[in-house]
């Protein structure tokens, strides 16, 4: 059993470098820095860019991660969609396959992501939760030896995964990468 420690560390809002092994000996890991920094509520970084949505609500107090997958041709018509008043929807990141993320409200305000829900108890998960959209076509229809997604582009069977959600009867195919 380790000793207890003596001097806590200090919280910062900047995580520190952390070391990344994948099986290699200690001498030879190397480490990664963040790329991002979390300031009053929104993230900064290279790789993320902010743009409001006015598809929004009030202060919330988040406890959960919701993550979801956008079924689109993109990280940016994901964007341009979830910030067009029509689309009444949102969420508060959208990572691309890039990993570019686009931050489209605070970490604090409710966004319109989860619908109708409920989990642990509390239903209306907006008010509880920081939704994430991933960019991924989503469920593909195997069209010959290709897969197709909706809006008509074809993935290798090598991108892409066969997996059943909850709520199915049988297997769909995911891209994956």
């Amino acid at each position: 059993m380790a000793p207890a420690r003596k001097n806590p560390p200090k919280h910062s809002t900047r995580r520190p470098a952390r070391t990344v092994s994948a099986g290699q000996p200690r001498s030879e890991r190397f480490t990664v820095s963040p790329p991002f920094r979390l300031s009053n509520h929104r993230l900064e970084g290279n790789k993320v860019k902010y743009l409001e949505t006015p598809n929004r609500g009030g202060p919330i107090q988040p406890q959960y991660l919701v993550f979801h997958y956008t079924a689109g041709r993109s990280a940016q018509a994901s964007v341009d969609w979830l910030t067009n008043p029509v689309a009444k929807a949102s969420a508060h990141l959208v990572v691309g396959r890039d990993g570019t993320i686009t931050q489209l409200a605070p970490f604090t305000t409710k966004t319109w992501h989860a619908g109708v829900s409920h989990w642990d108890g509390r239903t209306g998960l907006n008010q509880y939760a920081i939704g994430i959209e991933m960019d991924n076509a989503g469920p593909l229809t195997a069209v010959g030896d290709k897969l197709t997604a909706w809006f008509g582009k074809s993935y290798p069977k090598s991108q892409a995964i066969f997996a059943m959600h909850k709520l199915d009867t049988e297997p769909s195919v995911v891209r994956h990468n």
